[in-house]
Order: C-alpha cells, then sequence, then structure tokens
C-alpha cells in the first residue's frame, strides 16, 4: 500500500479532531463517515491521518508501528490547535489510542482483547485495557464490541454505541428481484471459515425452499470467510461471539474483499 499522508486540515478553530489510523480502507471510509456525520451536527471537525508504516513481520510489531504513526499525526493535529481553546479527540480504533499524546475517546470497531489472542497481543492487550479505563468516553461500533471490551476495561458504563451508516447501492428490490442474495465480510480468507457463512445459508433457506448456495469470487478474494454475519433474505444469522444475543450482527460494508452467495436452481 502507498504512504497515506495525513489528511490537510486546519485544526486552528476545530471543535473535534479525529485522529485516523486508516490502516485499511474500511477504516477511511468510516472515518470520513463520522467526520461528514459530526459536521451535519454543526461541529467544526479536523481529522488527522498516521502515514502508513513500513509492513513487518508481527502482529505485534505491526501494532506498534501503527501506534507510534497515529501518536505522530496526533501531535501534528494537536499542535496547531490553540491551548487555550484545544478540540475533543477521537482516536480512530484502539490501536490509534495505545501511544497517545493525550486522553481522549476511542472509536473501535473490535478489541485486542478478541483479535489479538495468546502471544500476538502480549504488550497491547494490557495497554488496550488501561486507555479503555482512562477514555472520558468510548464509541464502540456494536453492542457486541462494546461487550468485548467491558470484559477487561473498567467504565464501560461511558460507552456510546455509534454504528458506521452504510449507504444503499441501489434502489430497494424484493427479494425476488434480487442479484445477489447476501454478501459477507472476509477480509482474512484463512481465518474467518467460509464453511460457516453456507451453512448459515442452508440453515435459513436451504431446507425452506430446496436451494442450494454456491460461493462466488470477487476481486483478490479467494476461499473467503465471514467477520460478522450473513444478512439473507432480510434477516441476519448468528455465525460468531460478537453477535448479539438474539443472532443480529453489525452489518460492515466492504468494497473489493466480500464473498457473494446466491441462490442456485
Amino acid at each position: 500500500m502507498p504512504p497515506v499522508r495525513p489528511v490537510e486540515a486546519s485544526t486552528c478553530a476545530a471543535d473535534v479532531l479525529i485522529v485516523s489510523l486508516g490502516s485499511t480502507n474500511g477504516l477511511r471510509r468510516a472515518d470520513e463517515e463520522l467526520r461528514d456525520s459530526l459536521v451535519r451536527a454543526g461541529a467544526a471537525v479536523a481529522m488527522v491521518r498516521a502515514v502508513a508504516p513500513a509492513p513487518t513481520r508481527t502482529l505485534m510489531l505491526t501494532d506498534l508501528a501503527w501506534a507510534r504513526a497515529a501518536r505522530s499525526a496526533a501531535i501534528e493535529g494537536l499542535a496547531q490547535s490553540p491551548r487555550s481553546r484545544p478540540p475533543a479527540v477521537i482516536y480512530s480504533s484502539t490501536t490509534a489510542a495505545l501511544l497517545w499524546p493525550r486522553p481522549g475517546a476511542i472509536r473501535f470497531d473490535a478489541a485486542s482483547a478478541g483479535n489479538r489472542p495468546g502471544r500476538h497481543g502480549l504488550w497491547q492487550r494490557p495497554l488496550e485495557r488501561r486507555r479503555l479505563s482512562q477514555a472520558p468516553l468510548l464509541l464502540p461500533w456494536s453492542e457486541g464490541a462494546r461487550r468485548e471490551a467491558a470484559t477487561g476495561a473498567r467504565g464501560a458504563d461511558r460507552a456510546l454505541v455509534v454504528p458506521t451508516p452504510v449507504e444503499p447501492s441501489g434502489p430497494t428490490l424484493s427479494a425476488d428481484e434480487r442479484d445477489i442474495a447476501a454478501i459477507t465480510y472476509a477480509a482474512n480468507p484463512h481465518k474467518k471459515g467460509l464453511d460457516r457463512v453456507l451453512a448459515a445459508w442452508r440453515a435459513v433457506c436451504g431446507a425452506a425452499s430446496g436451494r442450494s448456495a454456491r460461493a462466488c469470487r470477487r476481486g483478490r478474494l479467494g476461499a473467503g470467510a465471514v467477520r460478522s454475519g450473513l444478512r439473507a433474505r432480510g434477516s441476519v444469522v448468528r455465525t460468531n461471539r460478537r453477535s448479539a444475543p438474539d443472532g443480529r450482527v453489525p452489518w460492515v460494508g466492504a468494497s473489493r474483499a466480500c464473498v457473494r452467495v446466491r441462490s442456485a436452481p
């Protein structure tokens, strides 16, 4: 991925400064949506973005490199702010907040407690718990993310769930008119389990309608899988621990890394 330069924004009169990690296209789009929603609410918002570091061989080093890049971006943004009126700071992701120069709200889709098990999160998990406890406000993407963070951090009652908006890609169609019956996010094909997606599809539609399911490759994705869940014929099937008790999961938009599941005769 080419280097990503900090977004040019004046923080001199900003009410809110967003420190964007921007390590994926999805995170960048989500940060832009958050900025735009705050602007629509009447706030003056500035956003700075971490410069992408050189690739490393381990998750621990990768997180350290991105955390340092986010710290540098935050320092640069705060340096442009008047000391008499510093902006409220929102760190987008727990990684962006790990080495923060000053406390602020933390917006996150998942915690290291859930996605950095074992040796992959030896230094991130304890520091993340400290940051989540110190933050004046937590802004998880979903109720599942809030519960996950609450298992290790104090003060989870300071959390406000703020989902990422997903705009429709076209007009609303009936189930019979849809070309794509379901879509699922699969950023890492080897970790997510395509068999779970197909099993969930068959549980919802297969037995009742006699239809089978097949997966189609798109973009760079191989035998893919699911991160949050499967939306099928208006319902959402529970497929992992981040689902809510009723089986519903947050809907995540994807640009290229996705598996399409179609109804087949």
